[in-house]
C-alpha cells in the first residue's frame, strides 16, 4: 500500500512495508550523466555550497566502515554515524545507521543512467526499530519532503556543473 502526501506522485511515495516498517521512495531526472551525479554527491567537502540539508560527512567513505554524515535540521547542525553498506561507485550506495528515537534506516542513492548523458537519481529509505510503529509514519512524511528537496538541490547543482565533456 502507497500512502501518498499532497506533494507525492507516482515517483515519490512513502510505503508501509509491514508494521512498524516503513520506506520513503523519491526519485528525479536529471539531465548529465549517472558518474557526474555520482561524483557531485560523494565531494563531501562541497555539500554545504549547495544542500540546505546533507551538509558534510566525515570519516572513511568505504564498504564496510562507519561514517558520519551531518544534517542541518530545524536550524541546528546535527551528526548520525552510518555503515556504507553499498558501494558501487559511479552508481550507487547505502548506508544504516540510528536515527533517534531508537529508529534505524537504511538509505540508498542510486544513479541509474537513462542515456549517456541522463540518468534518474533514485533516493530511498527505510525506517524500523525503536520508536518506528509509532513515529514511523511521521517521520518518513517528514524525510519524504526533505529529499524531494533536496533532490531539487542535486540536480541544480550536477546540471550546473557538468560541461559535457566525456
Amino acid at each position: 500500500m502507497t500512502t501518498a502526501i499532497d506533494t507525492a506522485d507516482d515517483r515519490n511515495y512513502i510505503k508501509k512495508i509491514e508494521p512498524g516498517v516503513h520506506q520513503v521512495h523519491t526519485e528525479i531526472d536529471i539531465n548529465t550523466p549517472a558518474e557526474h551525479v555520482y561524483a557531485v554527491l560523494t565531494d563531501f567537502d562541497q555539500l554545504r555550497e549547495w544542500s540546505s540539508t546533507w551538509v558534510g560527512n566525515e570519516g572513511p567513505f568505504a564498504l564496510g566502515q562507519i561514517c558520519t554524515a551531518l544534517f542541518m535540521m530545524m536550524g541546528r547542525e546535527r551528526r548520525f554515524e552510518h555503515e556504507i553498506k553499498e558501494l558501487i561507485p559511479g552508481r550507487r550506495f547505502a548506508w544504516s545507521g540510528k536515527t533517534g528515537a531508537g529508529m534505524a534506516d537504511y538509505h540508498s542513492f542510486e544513479m541509474r543512467p537513462v542515456t549517456d548523458s541522463t540518468c534518474v537519481l533514485i533516493q530511498e529509505d527505510l525506517a524500523r526499530g525503536g520508536a518506528a510503529p509509532a513515529l514511523g509514519k511521521m517521520v518518513v512524511k517528514m524525510d519524504l519532503k526533505l529529499y524531494m528537496a533536496f533532490n531539487k538541490e542535486i540536480k541544480a547543482r550536477a546540471e550546473a556543473t557538468w560541461d559535457g565533456a566525456a
